[in-house]
């Protein structure tokens, strides 16, 4: 096997600026983190691998999770999102995309409670992946 490939800078493909930039964007939306404290009803941006969302509202809020409904993208497979109570209650809205078993809609029950959710394209769901 050889690398000769690797060494000839004119057998590798060029790309025009555009196409490197895109390049770039996809990477940064993979690796990146996104956190953001909420006070009222929330939609979750879908435009990076790990959305943070801490909820310091002192009443009921839902935080709808984005499913390609007003103007949020469908989930990606393996987009993760971590919502976190710190006082009211909160309401996760899956929208056309189910919770595990707990339907569309899942609830953080008690202050502090946390839950990670992960998207799986091949079974169109959330899943859960820890709760505390």
């Amino acid at each position: 096997m050889t690398n000769r490939i690797l060494l000839d800078p004119n057998a590798l493909p060029t790309l025009n600026e555009a196409e490197v930039r895109q390049v770039l964007v996809d990477l940064w939306s993979i690796a990146s983190i996104f956190k953001v404290d909420v006070t009222a009803d929330y939609y979750t941006t879908g435009q990076v691998a790990h959305e943070f969302v801490i909820g310091l509202n002192s009443g009921a809020i839902t935080v709808y999770l984005h499913d390609g409904n007003n103007n949020t993208p469908v989930p990606e497979d393996g987009q993760r999102v971590t919502i976190k109570r710190t006082d009211g209650g909160i309401t996760i809205d899956g929208g056309d995309f189910n919770i595990d078993d707990a339907g569309t809609n899942s609830y953080l029950s008690s202050v502090y409670h946390a839950i990670t959710l992960m998207f799986d394209a091949d079974d169109g769901q959330w899943h859960v992946l820890s709760t505390k």
